[in-house]
């Protein structure tokens, strides 16, 4: 079932996503998130590596997560605070000062 929104564009009303990647079907709620995609990650190499393990990702936040969790293996407590598991705080927030500019 499909249905027109107010911009005339006909959409899915059973997923609400109505903007879709015409290279690969991928499906969007919002039109930015299109873009994003056709810009960032549909036919495109991955621009984002980490260059502590060359692993590639298409999403700058991708890429702070997995060095997060990967190479810094910051956990949450339950107070909320983050906690890392490094055995040398110094040399990490070097390297992390690094990704997060």
């Amino acid at each position: 079932m499909s249905a027109i929104n107010k911009l005339g564009i006909k959409y899915s009303v059973e997923y609400g996503k109505p903007f879709g990647c015409s290279k690969c079907g991928k499906r969007y709620k919002r039109k930015i998130h299109l873009n994003s995609h056709l810009k960032y990650e549909c036919g495109v190499r991955p621009q984002f590596v980490c260059e502590l393990c060359s692993r590639a990702f298409h999403q700058k936040s991708n890429l702070k997560a997995h060095i997060n969790v990967v190479h810094f293996k910051m956990k949450r407590s339950s107070q909320g605070q983050t906690q890392y598991n490094n055995s040398s705080d110094a040399e990490d927030t070097t390297i992390m000062d690094v990704f997060y500019e």
